[in-house]
């Protein structure tokens, strides 16, 4: 997986494209779930599977994308760190609701906007405009 990201990015950046990463979220893994009082740890998942299980399998995916984000310089939004567990987020372990897809892109907007605006003049004055519309 490590070696195929990292060609993905590699290539990108040769195609003068900045890539961004995002890491995958789960409902599952260690912890309660807030709406449900359920322990995602301890659910069966798949049969021998335990959420906690299966969630560890899916942040060695995340660790290979985080670590090449920091090698490739790449920014990284850790949706799997930042958006909570919660059963609410999410209809089966890794597909969102209409509620989890908005929390995602709130996430999402909040890490990518200052790159934008940071990186690229079009971007500049976004901020100035949601300002100027909130006001209206």
């Amino acid at each position: 997986f490590e070696r195929r990201l990292s060609t993905m990015v590699r290539l990108a950046k040769s195609s003068q494209i900045n890539p961004v990463l995002i890491t995958q979220p789960m409902l599952y893994g260690n912890g309660t779930d807030p709406s449900t009082g359920i322990n995602l740890g301890t659910v069966e998942v798949f049969p021998n599977t335990s959420g906690h299980a299966f969630w560890t399998i899916l942040e060695l995916y995340n660790q290979a994308t985080r670590k090449l984000g920091k090698q490739e310089n790449v920014l990284t939004i850790d949706l799997a760190q930042e958006l909570e567990k919660n059963s609410d987020f999410f209809y089966d372990p890794t597909h969102f609701t209409n509620e989890g897809a908005a929390k995602a892109s709130e996430i999402i907007y909040k890490r990518l906007l200052p790159y934008l605006m940071r990186n690229y003049r079009s971007f500049s004055n976004i901020k100035e405009k949601e300002t100027n519309t909130a006001t209206r």
